[in-house]
C-alpha cells in the first residue's frame, strides 16, 4: 500500500493541466419591475448548450461555464423572447432583462425548460433544485426520492445496494432526522449522492448525501412561512409550522417551530415455534397498537458572511418527542405448554435532544480553503410500560417495564484542501469525537426472584485522520486517500467491566477512484474502497428487553467490527445513463438470529453474532432524461448474495437475488400547477436466515401555486396501494419465527404554505407600525 501510495503521487506531480470556468447571472423582470419566476434562461455555442430557470425573485445563475462566446436566450409563455450575444471571459453579472407581453404568442409557443435536473461527474450524481419545479416539492423527505437510486420515506433514507448514507446539510453532518424535516425544499439548491465516498468520510458509511442550501441574500429584510399540513390514515394527523427569516447586513437570521400530531393504528401477527425433543412448542400472538405521537421541533441560526473570504455559522436544535402507546391483543402458546390469554401494554415515552452546531470556513485563496466544524449532542429518553397478561383461568400477571438513557456526543472536525495550478489536489483532515452513554433497564414481574435490572456505562472516543492526493490531466482524474482510525471504547455493567480491558481499534482504511473521459459523451470509472462497520450500543448491550413472555432480545457485547472491501466500475453515458457492477466481501459480518434461551427452553433470544464472511455481486442502473415538460429518473439495482452460515450441523446458503427498482417523474402543467410521483418496488429475498416478502410504494402529489406564488397547496397520497411494508419469515436450527403486518403509513393528505414578504416595508405605512417594529427590533 505504501509503494501504491507513493507511487500516485509521482505520478500526480508529474502530470496535468486545471481548466478555468465563470458563471452567468442576472435576473428577470415583466413590466412593471414585477419578478419573473420560473423563465427560460439558455445560453448555448457550437459546443455546449446548458440553462435555468429564474427563482421565485427572477434571478438566475449559470455556473461552470467555460470561457468563450455564447447566445443568451430568456423566453417565457406569453412574453417575448430576449436574446443577446455574450462573451465570457471572467464572471459575468448581465444585470436586469425586462420581458414584453407577447399575448399571440399563448396560442404557438410551448415552454421547455432547458436546466438539467441530474447531472454527473467522477462518479457522483447531482440533483439540481434552486430554479426548478422541485422547490415546489411538499417536503425535503420527498425531494429526496427525486436523486437517482436514493429512498426516502417514513424518515428512513437509503442508497439503492449501499444502506443508510451518511447526509451533510451544508457540511454540517446531521445527527437527526429533524433536521432534514425541518428544511424547506426552496431553501436547497442542489443534492449530491456519493456511491463510493473517499476516505475522507466516517469509515462506517458505504454512501454519502450532500445537501447544499442557498446562502444568497434575499432582497426581503423580513419574511415568515406558515405552513400546516392534513393528513388521513387510519386517524387524523396534523402538523403546524412556522419559520420566520431576517436578513440585515453580513447575518442572514433564521427560526422555525413545528408542531406534529401523528396518530396510527397497526396491528401485527407474530408466531414462533420450537422444535425439540419430538415436539413443538408453539407462541403465537396477535395484538393492534394504538400509538400516538406529539413531537415538537424549534430550530434556530444565523449564517454570517464576515467577509468574502470568512463565513460562520451556528444553529441549534431542540427536539421533544412523547410517545404514548396501548398495545392489545391475545398471545397463546400450544405444545408441552398449553396457554391462552389476553395482553394489554400500555407505555409512555418522553425523548429530548439538544443540538448545537458550529462551522467556520475560510476561503485562504481561490484555490485552498479551510474548515472547522463542532458538534454537541444531548439527549435524554425515560420511559415506562406496564404489562398486564390475564385469562379466565385464574392467571393475573402484571409486569412492569421501566428504562432510562442519556446520552452525551462531542465532535470536532477540521477540514484542508488544496488545488495546484497544475490540477493535483491535497485534502487533509482530522476528526475527534466522543460518546459517553447511561442507561437503566427494569423490567418487575410480581415474582420478584425473576426480576432483571441493568445499569450500563459505555464511553467510546475515536479520532481520525486522512489525506487524499488527486490529479487532472486531459481526459484522466485520479484520487487516492487513506484514512487512520483508532477506537477506544469502555462498557460496564452494573459497575463490572464487560471487557476485561479497554477495546482499542486500530484500522487503516484506503479508497482510490480513476475516471477516464472516453469521450464527451462517455465517462468510465473504477472505485475501490474500505469500510468498517462497528457494532452499534444496542448490538454490544447485553440488557435483556421484554418482547413478549417468550420472546426476549440482548445484545452481544463480544461482537466484532465488520470490515468491507467493494470495488465497483462504473460509466456514464450521454450524462443520462450511469451503469455500474460492484464487488463487496463482509468480513466477521452481524447478523441477528433467534435461538433458545438456555434458562428456559420454551423461551427465545433474538441476539447478533459474526459470521465469517458475506459477499455478493451488484449491478446498478440509473437513467435521467427530461421529455418536454415531463423529467423522468430511474433506478434499480440487482444484488446477488453468497452467505453461507452454519444450520443444524451444516452450512446453508444464501443466493437469492434481491432486485430493486425505482422511478420518479415531475410534469409541469404550468409555472403555478405541477405533478409528482414516486414509485418502488423491491422483490423478495433472504438475509441470512430470513426471507423478507416484497414491497411496493406508490407516492403520488400535486401542487399548485396562488396569489403570485403566496400561497402553495400540495395534495399527496403516502403509499397508495398499501404494500409498503411486507412479511418477515426466519428459520434457524429448531426455531422457526415470523410475522405478518398490517401498518398505518397509507395516507392522503393536504399541505399549505404562506409566504410573507416585505414585512418590514409593509410595517413602516404607519406610524403605529413603526414603534411596533421600534420594539421588536
Amino acid at each position: 500500500m505504501k509503494s501504491f501510495i507513493l507511487g500516485c503521487i509521482a505520478l500526480f506531480i508529474s502530470l496535468g493541466l486545471s481548466a478555468q470556468s465563470f458563471s452567468l447571472s442576472g435576473k428577470v423582470e415583466e413590466p412593471g419591475q414585477t419578478p419573473l419566476a420560473y423563465a427560460n434562461v439558455v445560453i448555448k455555442n457550437n459546443h455546449l448548450q446548458d440553462g435555468v430557470m429564474t427563482m421565485e425573485d427572477g434571478s438566475f445563475i449559470i455556473e461552470n461555464l467555460p470561457s468563450g462566446i455564447y447566445e443568451l436566450s430568456i423566453s417565457f409563455l406569453g412574453y417575448e423572447t430576449f436574446e443577446k450575444t455574450v462573451e465570457l471571459n471572467q464572471t459575468l453579472d448581465i444585470g436586469t432583462v425586462t420581458l414584453q407581453e407577447n399575448p399571440v404568442e399563448l396560442e404557438t409557443v410551448t415552454v421547455i425548460g432547458y436546466k438539467k435536473l441530474i447531472k454527473n461527474d467522477k462518479g457522483k450524481t447531482t440533483l439540481n433544485v434552486e430554479g426548478t419545479m422541485l422547490t415546489s416539492m411538499p417536503t425535503s423527505e420527498v425531494l429526496l426520492n427525486f436523486v437517482p437510486g436514493v429512498k426516502s420515506f417514513n424518515g428512513e433514507i437509503e442508497v439503492l445496494g449501499k444502506g443508510k448514507p451518511l447526509v451533510f446539510i451544508d457540511e454540517k453532518e446531521v445527527k437527526s432526522p429533524q433536521q432534514i424535516e425541518m428544511l424547506r425544499p426552496e431553501d436547497v439548491k442542489n443534492i449530491t449522492v456519493d456511491r463510493n465516498p473517499s476516505a475522507k468520510y466516517d469509515a462506517q458509511y458505504s454512501s454519502i448525501i450532500h445537501i447544499v442550501t442557498n446562502r444568497k441574500s434575499s432582497e426581503q429584510n423580513w419574511a415568515i412561512q406558515l405552513g400546516h399540513s392534513s393528513a388521513l390514515n387510519r386517524n387524523y394527523n396534523h402538523s403546524e409550522e412556522v419559520h420566520l427569516y431576517h436578513n440585515k447586513g453580513i447575518f442572514h437570521n433564521y427560526i422555525g417551530y413545528k408542531f406534529k400530531n401523528q396518530r396510527e393504528t397497526e396491528r401485527v401477527k407474530s408466531f414462533q415455534h420450537i422444535f425439540a425433543n419430538n415436539s413443538k412448542q408453539s407462541n403465537l400472538y396477535d395484538a393492534q397498537l394504538n400509538a400516538n405521537d406529539k413531537i415538537h421541533t424549534l430550530t434556530m441560526g444565523s449564517n454570517m458572511q464576515l467577509s468574502e473570504n470568512h463565513h460562520l455559522d451556528l444553529q441549534y436544535l431542540f427536539t421533544q418527542e412523547d410517545h404514548f402507546g396501548k398495545i392489545t391483543g391475545e398471545e397463546a402458546k400450544q405444545g408441552i405448554i398449553n396457554e391462552a390469554f389476553e395482553v394489554s401494554r400500555t407505555g409512555k415515552d418522553k425523548d429530548q435532544r439538544h443540538l448545537v452546531n458550529l462551522n467556520y470556513q475560510w476561503k485562504i485563496n481561490n484555490s485552498s480553503k479551510l474548515g472547522f466544524y463542532a458538534d454537541y449532542t444531548h439527549k435524554k429518553s425515560s420511559g415506562g410500560e406496564k404489562v398486564h397478561n390475564y385469562n379466565s383461568v385464574g392467571l393475573d400477571e402484571h409486569i412492569d417495564l421501566d428504562n432510562q438513557s442519556k446520552f452525551d456526543v462531542w465532535l470536532l472536525r477540521s477540514e484542508y484542501k488544496k488545488e495546484f495550478d497544475n490540477g493535483l489536489g491535497v485534502e487533509l483532515g482530522t476528526k475527534l469525537s466522543t460518546i459517553d452513554s447511561k442507561a437503566f433497564v427494569f423490567i418487575q414481574p410480581e415474582n420478584k426472584s425473576l426480576q432483571i435490572q441493568n445499569h450500563t456505562k459505555l464511553s467510546e472516543h475515536t479520532l481520525a485522520g486522512y489525506g487524499i492526493l488527486s490529479k487532472q490531466w486531459e481526459k484522466w482524474y485520479a484520487e487516492a486517500g487513506i484514512r487512520a482510525e483508532q477506537n477506544r471504547a469502555e462498557y460496564q455493567k452494573n459497575e463490572n467491566s464487560i471487557w476485561k480491558k479497554p477495546r482499542v481499534l486500530n484500522n487503516l482504511l484506503p479508497s482510490m477512484t480513476i475516471n477516464y473521459d472516453v469521450s464527451e459523451k462517455l465517462a468510465l470509472q473504477l472505485h475501490y474502497t474500505q469500510k468498517i462497520i462497528r457494532p452499534s450500543f444496542g448490538d454490544l448491550d447485553p440488557s435483556v428487553s421484554y418482547l413478549s413472555t417468550a420472546l426476549l432480545e440482548r445484545g452481544n457485547p463480544l461482537l466484532k467490527p465488520t470490515v468491507k472491501n467493494s470495488i465497483e466500475l462504473s460509466s456514464t453515458i450521454n450524462d443520462k445513463w450511469n451503469i455500474g457492477i460492484s464487488y463487496n466481501l463482509n468480513k466477521d459480518a452481524i447478523v441477528y438470529l433467534m435461538q433458545k434461551d438456555e434458562q428456559n427452553p420454551n423461551r427465545l433470544i433474538h441476539e447478533p453474532l459474526n459470521l465469517d464472511k458475506i459477499s455478493s455481486w451488484d449491478i446498478n442502473a440509473s437513467y435521467a432524461a427530461r421529455l418536454g415538460r415531463l423529467n423522468l429518473n430511474l433506478a434499480g439495482n440487482i444484488s446477488f448474495p453468497d452467505v453461507a452460515f452454519p444450520y443444524q450441523g451444516e452450512i446453508k446458503k444464501n443466493t437469492l437475488p434481491k432486485y430493486e427498482l425505482m422511478t420518479n417523474g415531475v410534469y409541469m402543467f404550468s409555472p403555478n400547477a405541477i405533478l409528482f410521483g414516486t414509485f418502488v418496488a423491491r422483490s423478495k429475498y433472504h438475509n441470512i436466515n430470513t426471507t423478507f416478502d416484497p414491497i411496493y410504494n406508490l407516492i403520488l402529489g400535486a401542487n399548485f401555486k396562488f396569489l403570485k406564488g403566496k400561497l402553495q397547496m400540495t395534495v399527496f397520497a403516502n403509499d397508495a396501494l398499501g404494500l409498503a411494508y411486507g412479511n418477515t419469515f426466519s428459520e434457524y436450527g429448531y426455531v422457526r419465527s415470523g410475522q405478518k403486518v398490517n401498518l398505518d403509513k397509507r395516507m392522503i393528505g393536504v399541505k399549505l404554505k404562506y409566504n410573507i414578504f416585505n414585512l418590514k416595508k409593509k410595517f413602516k405605512e404607519t406610524e403605529l407600525s413603526e414603534e411596533e417594529i421600534k420594539r421588536i427590533q
